[in-house]
């Protein structure tokens, strides 16, 4: 009597992070070790670093709560991800895939199957407003205490809070220090922010994906006009901050133009061919219709060297 094939059994666990960089460390510096333990003075001195104790202040970003939210990126997560095949669209053909679940989860559980394989990474995080977003206070919890958690144990940030601006800090880190892992060597990623928390953003990534990977802070126009809720000035832009795995890498970035205003450019240069066709713009008009306020007179009087006589008993400057 045959016995059928037992089913692929899923992981449980994501891979220890901690260990796997204790292992990498111990192989790269195997005299920073003893007794199996990792001693931070061994690894100052073979990195040319003073001892760990004694390191002077540098500049950087510190919160309260930070070791907190290092140790929980480190952490194992137990779950795994499930197909659900009968909410799904096209299962057989699709090229998309949806994920449904607390970020920090997914992002451990995507560390084995797409770590370096990411090219662009793009997410609007919560702006930190004082209740745009929660988050459970035990990040530590099963996904069953999770989802216990999400209906009746959540936790708003208000501002009154004393720890504002480390919360919302302590819940981003983790999270983007799992995403830098995503990406490819030439990956990038966008976080959208507004002014509550673009100072701390910027500090914070430039500590996750270097200073040097910084590409650009976009800004862009969110709306027009006043606000009847304004107290000083109106705001009308948010920004974009893009970071890079490896900023050089990533080559040379361009934004397809819009049709709309690409039919202008009719003109080519075979001189400059690769700088793409061109238009022309006149310079006497400064906008759709004439106005003269706007054109301003250039004065102009010749200088001389120095007083001389017009033969006349007079001098002429």
């Amino acid at each position: 009597m045959s016995s059928s094939p037992s089913p692929e059994r899923l992981p449980l666990h994501t891979p220890n992070l901690a260990a796997e960089r204790l292992e990498r460390l111990r192989e790269l510096l195997p005299g920073a070790f003893a007794e199996g333990r990792l001693v931070p003075e061994k690894l100052a001195e073979l990195v040319g670093a003073a001892a760990l104790s004694s390191a002077p202040e540098r500049y950087g970003l510190g919160y309260a709560g930070r070791n907190e939210a290092l140790r929980e990126m480190l952490a194992p997560s137990a779950g795994t991800l499930r197909p659900d095949r009968e909410a799904s669209v096209a299962w057989e053909d699709t090229g998309n895939l949806i994920i449904e679940g607390d970020n920090l989860h997914v992002l451990k559980l995507l560390q084995s199957a797409y770590a370096g394989a990411v090219k662009l990474i793009y997410i609007d995080p919560p702006y930190n407003t004082g209740n745009d977003f929660v988050y459970p206070d035990n990040f530590r919890s099963g996904v069953a205490h999770y989802k216990e958690q999400t209906q009746q144990a959540l936790s708003t940030n208000p501002d009154t809070g004393g720890r504002y601006h480390s919360d919302w800090l302590k819940m981003m880190h983790p999270r983007l220090a799992l995403a830098r892992n995503l990406l490819k060597e030439d990956g990038v990623i966008f976080v959208s922010i507004d002014d509550h928390e673009v100072a701390n953003l910027r500090l914070l990534m430039d500590e996750v994906f270097g200073e040097e990977n910084f590409v650009e802070a976009i800004v862009w126009k969110k709306s027009y006009g006043g606000g009847a809720k304004t107290k000083y000035i109106v705001g009308l832009h948010e920004h974009v901050l893009m970071y890079a795995r490896a900023k050089e890498r990533i080559g040379f970035l361009s934004l397809p133009p819009d049709p709309k205003v690409l039919k202008y450019y009719k003109f080519k240069d075979d001189k400059f061919e690769k700088r793409g066709p061109y238009r022309t713009q006149p310079l006497a008009t400064t906008s759709m219709d004439e106005r003269s306020n706007l054109r301003f007179p250039i004065l102009w009087q010749e200088r001389r060297s120095g007083p001389r006589s017009n033969g006349s008993g007079r001098q002429n400057v």
